[in-house]
């Protein structure tokens, strides 16, 4: 058994840091990226050249958001932390982690709503 939190740290986060490594790429240096994310430059380069994260893809909604939160990122508009935490949220609200979850576990019955009804499965 795979719990969403899982789910949502070894996919959806990593996920999120690479689009936002993409999008700031052209606006920052990787060694800014890192500094701003609190990751490592390699981490960086890995996010950028899709080794990292790659393995999910986000709706359009969602990658408005990301490009978005990446501008604020970038002027300094907004802290880093609050920017991973509301796309993060985002995404656990939308059926991306549902997908995620149910394609790696198996267990997980397709009905299963426990991270939208508190624990109810």
């Amino acid at each position: 058994m795979m719990l969403p939190q899982e789910v949502e740290v070894w996919y959806i986060l990593p996920a999120i840091r690479s689009a936002l490594c993409r999008e700031l790429a052209s606006r920052l240096s990787q060694k800014e990226i890192a500094k701003l994310l609190g990751i490592t430059e390699p981490a960086v380069s890995q996010y950028i050249k899709g080794k990292r994260g790659s393995k999910v893809k986000f709706n359009e909604e969602t990658k408005k958001d990301i490009k978005r939160i990446a501008g604020k990122l970038a002027a300094k508009e907004m802290h880093p932390m609050g920017a991973l935490n509301y796309l993060s949220k985002k995404v656990l609200m939308s059926n991306v982690l549902c997908q995620v979850h149910m394609m790696l576990d198996k267990e997980t019955p397709q009905s299963c709503r426990v991270c939208f009804d508190g624990g109810q499965v």
